[in-house]
């Protein structure tokens, strides 16, 4: 689903639901259910209830314009969930057949968004993505890669102390996967693959 931007969550906690209230909205007192005020109220006399600060937050309230369209989409989110997950599954039986080359990643079926790719070797790593990128297949790094080798961490990253953070951020990647990408496409996937690991 997009809303354009935001999103939603859903939650069976009251201490999370009312957190998040409080995140969507500068931190704000006042966002949280009418019900909670007069004891928040109570414990903050010397500040003006409409301007009580609870946490840091952001301003991700949503607009009409995004609400709309992203309840419009709530009706065929079933069937966005469906072809993402039988995408998955072509994804993990194109991977399945390079055992020797890549390390395939399965998982129970939820709604996958990427289809990631893990090499064994980070020469071969960096060709494939050549190859697919000149097919026309945008790729990314893993979730950014080893978020401490960038520039706003790197004062706390230590070489060597995070093997596996630093082994997604040298020997992988991933490419998109959504209700969009057909049978079609994944087949033009498959052949690359066939192609390039000589099978």
């Amino acid at each position: 689903m997009t809303a354009i931007e935001g999103g939603l969550v859903t939650t069976n906690s009251d201490e999370l639901y009312h957190l998040l209230l409080l995140k969507r909205s500068h931190g704000l007192a006042r966002e949280l259910p009418p019900e909670c005020h007069p004891e928040i109220a109570a414990k903050y006399p010397d500040i003006d209830f409409k301007f009580l600060f609870l946490t840091d937050g952001t301003n991700f309230r949503s607009t009409e314009l995004n609400a709309v369209l992203g309840l419009r989409q709530l009706n065929r989110l079933d069937d966005f969930i469906r072809i993402r997950n039988r995408n998955f599954r072509h994804y993990v039986e194109i991977c399945k057949r390079y055992p020797e080359h890549l390390i395939t990643l399965e998982a129970k079926e939820g709604s996958s968004f990427a289809f990631p790719f893990l090499f064994k070797n980070q020469e071969m790593k960096f060709a494939f993505q050549k190859i697919i990128g000149e097919a026309g297949i945008e790729s990314r790094p893993l979730i950014g890669g080893n978020l401490l080798r960038q520039p706003f961490l790197r004062a706390y990253y230590k070489p060597g102390e995070f093997s596996n953070a630093d082994f997604l951020h040298t020997n992988s990647f991933y490419i998109g996967n959504n209700q969009f990408v057909t049978e079609e496409r994944m087949n033009v996937l498959d052949d690359l693959a066939r192609k390039f690991f000589g099978k």
